[in-house]
């Protein structure tokens, strides 16, 4: 796990074996990360995330462009996810 930039951070998995090996990992992360958090004061702030996935060799050779694929994935998500909950 790598902190990129603001609210953008990096994962490097590996070996990975399949595409649904990720995917799953993915949906991990989600469902773990969309969970409310309490406050000490009972308070419960609800958080939100897109993930990108890029694999190599399959999207780019380089880190500099797993990177950046991952990046454009990840846009995708947000405007798939903004579309479908009404934003």
């Amino acid at each position: 796990m790598a902190h990129l930039d603001g609210d953008e951070f990096a994962m490097l998995l590996a070996p990975i074996n399949n595409t649904e090996d990720v995917l799953q990992i993915a949906d991990n992360i989600i469902d773990c990360m969309t969970q409310p958090v309490i406050l000490p004061n009972d308070e419960r702030v609800m958080t939100s995330l897109s993930i990108g996935i890029a694999l190599y060799p399959d999207h780019a050779m380089t880190p500099q462009g797993l990177l950046h694929e991952a990046d454009d994935a990840m846009y995708q998500a947000k405007l798939h996810f903004n579309r479908d909950n009404g934003g």
